[in-house]
């Protein structure tokens, strides 16, 4: 799993991470070009991306319902 964040300092995300006892890798879009190469235009958003270097899915937003749909596209990533 890789986050990228746009808008928050290296403090901020360290400390996110750390609250949260996360440990995946956050990367700093601080210039927009990720949001901007894959056309993001709703925060947060998963991207599935299959082993071919494919987008396969794309989910918005986050809800209680998220977490399935995610795995989900995730199985069907793999498939």
């Amino acid at each position: 799993m890789l986050a990228v964040d746009e808008g928050e300092d290296a403090s901020t995300i360290r400390s996110f991470l750390s609250q949260n006892h996360y440990t995946f890798t956050v990367v700093q879009d601080s210039d927009g070009s990720v949001l901007a190469n894959y056309d993001l235009h709703a925060i947060p958003q998963t991207i599935i991306i299959g082993p071919d270097g494919a987008v396969r899915n794309i989910i918005a937003w986050a809800g209680p319902q998220s977490a399935g749909d995610i795995d989900a596209a995730i199985e069907k990533a793999r498939q």
